[in-house]
C-alpha cells in the first residue's frame, strides 16, 4: 500500500487545503477574527468534536471519491 504512495497527489491536496484556507481569510477577515475569538472562548471538548467530525467528514469524501 505504501508503493502507491502518490507524493505528487498528496501536496496538490495540501496544496489545496491551504488554499481554500486563505481564500476563507482574504474574503472575510473580520468574519474569520470572530471565529477564531469565539473558537478561543469554547472548551478543549467542544473543539475536539468539531475536529473529530471534520476528520471524519474528510474521510468520507476521501472513500467516496477516491
Amino acid at each position: 500500500m505504501l508503493s502507491d504512495f502518490n507524493a505528487g497527489l498528496f501536496f496538490k491536496a495540501v496544496g489545496l487545503a491551504l488554499f481554500l484556507e486563505g481564500v476563507l481569510w482574504a474574503a472575510s477577515p473580520g468574519a474569520m477574527k470572530r471565529a477564531m475569538a469565539e473558537l478561543l472562548r469554547r472548551d478543549d471538548q467542544s473543539v475536539r468534536a468539531v475536529g473529530l467530525c471534520g476528520m471524519g467528514l474528510g474521510l468520507l469524501v476521501c472513500w467516496l471519491f477516491g
